[in-house]
């Protein structure tokens, strides 16, 4: 009888404890977007047409992330939160990649394709899942520009990594 409290008792502390989540489970998945030593923000798209937000590359940050991190969603969006509200990444306009307010909208839609699966990181495609074959692209001339540009014509400026923070 006594082995079976015992089980008893060491099930009843262990099952509750199982069923809590971690701090490090709890917390969501977020990540840094990088294309070589820059990462992926959003600015002020000042432009008179449409104010609002639009892509950009800047240097990544070593300790403070706001404004850099990134969260893949269940609609395959990738979300940032600025001041309590979610904004996604949404669809070119002109040059700048627009980032928007979250919607059912598919060009806020994206697919992640793998280019090159390495040991420490692994290498991505950003690419647009109902924009026919539109890829998300890093300018290196003007290293802040993000833009669109046709899948795989570009080398290393489309590729991505997604770094878990």
């Amino acid at each position: 009888m006594s082995r079976r409290l015992t089980i008893a008792a060491v099930l009843a502390l262990a099952v509750p404890a199982a069923l809590v989540p971690s701090p490090a489970l709890a917390a969501p998945k977020t990540y840094l977007i990088k294309n070589d030593d820059r990462c992926l923000t959003y600015a002020a798209d000042r432009t008179p047409a449409k104010p609002g937000f639009r892509a950009q590359a800047n240097y990544c940050p070593s300790t403070k992330f706001d404004g850099y991190l990134w969260k893949r969603t269940a609609r395959s969006q990738l979300a940032i939160t600025y001041r309590g509200r979610t904004y996604c990444l949404g669809a070119p306009k002109g040059t700048a990649v627009q980032v928007g307010r979250c919607s059912g909208d598919k060009r806020q839609q994206f697919t992640f394709p793998v280019v090159k699966e390495g040991v420490w990181d692994t290498v991505i495609q950003i690419r647009w899942k109902h924009l026919r074959n539109l890829c998300l692209h890093h300018n290196v001339r003007r290293p802040w520009e993000i833009s669109a540009a046709t899948c795989g014509h570009s080398g290393s400026d489309q590729h991505w990594v997604m770094v878990r923070r």
